[in-house]
């Protein structure tokens, strides 16, 4: 009886494991659906702003090299991922003549005028103060006045008053020589001969006795082949080479006291500049930064080759006297101060460049005969004893150099 009690679990337990041998094992439960990810958003396309920008230089000269840069600069540097800024770049006298360009950006005919402000003398005397002066400033001068010693602040309010928002981009070292039938060396040299300069220095050869004849620069060789002017200047070396001087001229007599540097500005049109989205504004001041420097070194490095090619057409390179240099320093001063008289916005710029140049001027002195620029004998009157400049006292304040963070 106990064999048989024992004998029936053992054969429910032995059904048991054969039905289970014999099915499958039962399917897992199904794990919970996912949502699936959201595709990924469109990248925004970028948008194009293009700019018609016209030179004051024609095409095939050194001059219009700084508007090739900063229009290459802008293209390399002016763009976010969500805008570009482009130049639609003309040369001189494409749209307008070279006179009138930087008007065409004031009106708003087009975005942006890029050249030499010495072009501005009938619109306001002190535009021009940021483009040269006679017996002035050098590029460095000039940088380091601009951006430190509030150079641009100045250049900012005195072209906003004509509807432009400049830009200094290039950085044009001291002009080459005047080109002339006649060897000048002392003062009384320049007395009865006719010159073609521009600019203030047309009020300067009067004072020295001689006369001055408005040409354009493409009369230039023309007009000394003919014996229609005894002398004339035009540009840097590398510049002058372009239109062939040296063939028609037998001295070139430096220094370029007429122009001791030659900056180059980009007037924006106000409109234009206000509706840049603030993304790419501290772009353009970096590409207005670097095309500065880049103009720079390509005009002073190329005056190399201009000169050697001089010498080879035999030209005679001679030099002014220091009793002329000192004449022609003292009527430049005369001329700031009769200019400072009529014109207050000429007094601001001026005296503010002028108090910095002679509170350099220590500086400059002990950096001869290897230091930059001159060292000036005379000051216009309106020039502090002292100059009590508002000097930069926080070495790293980055509202002095910052970009992107100010």
């Amino acid at each position: 009886m106990k064999k048989k009690i024992l004998l029936v679990p053992l054969a429910l337990l032995l059904a048991v494991s054969l039905i289970a041998i014999g099915c499958p094992a039962p399917a897992p439960a199904p794990a919970p659906a996912t949502t699936p990810a959201p595709a990924p958003a469109p990248a925004a396309e970028q948008e194009v702003i293009k700019w018609v920008v016209c030179d004051t230089f024609a095409a095939g000269n050194a001059l219009s090299w700084s508007g090739e840069i900063i229009t290459q600069t802008v293209k390399d540097l002016c763009r976010t991922p969500n805008y570009r800024l482009e130049f639609e770049y003309h040369y001189g006298a494409e749209m307008f003549p070279m006179g009138e360009t930087f008007e065409a950006a004031k009106t708003g005919a087009i975005d942006a005028a890029v050249g030499w402000p010495g072009f501005l003398k009938g619109t306001n005397t002190a535009l021009v103060l940021f483009g040269s002066f006679p017996c002035s400033y050098t590029p460095e001068d000039f940088a380091i006045w601009y951006y430190y010693a509030g150079g641009q602040e100045l250049c900012d309010e005195m072209y906003g008053k004509y509807n432009m928002k400049p830009f200094a981009v290039g950085g044009g070292t001291i002009e080459g020589g005047m080109w002339s039938h006649f060897k000048m060396e002392k003062p009384e040299d320049f007395a009865g001969l006719k010159i073609r300069t521009p600019g203030f220095s047309e009020d300067i050869i009067d004072m020295m006795g001689a006369t001055t004849v408005g040409i354009s620069p493409d009369e230039i060789y023309l007009a000394m082949d003919r014996g229609v002017i005894d002398a004339a200047e035009f540009t840097f070396p590398c510049g002058d080479v372009s239109i062939h001087l040296e063939e028609v001229a037998e001295y070139y007599i430096a220094p370029a006291w007429w122009q001791t540097a030659m900056i180059t500005l980009l007037a924006v049109n106000t409109n234009t500049w206000n509706e840049l989205p603030d993304e790419l504004r501290p772009l353009l001041e970096y590409s207005a930064k670097v095309s500065y420097l880049i103009s720079y070194a390509k005009w002073d490095y190329s005056n190399i080759d201009a000169i050697r090619q001089f010498e080879e057409a035999g030209t005679k390179i001679t030099k002014l006297s220091e009793e002329a240099i000192l004449a022609l320093e003292g009527h430049s001063c005369h001329l700031a101060e009769v200019e400072a008289a009529k014109n207050p916005d000429f007094l601001k710029v001026a005296k503010s460049l002028y108090n910095f140049m002679k509170a350099y001027q220590t500086w400059r002195y002990m950096a001869k005969p290897y230091g930059q620029g001159c060292v000036h004998e005379v000051w216009p009157n309106f020039v502090d004893e002292d100059p009590q400049y508002p000097w930069m006292t926080d070495k790293n304040n980055p509202e002095y150099y910052a970009i992107f963070e100010k």
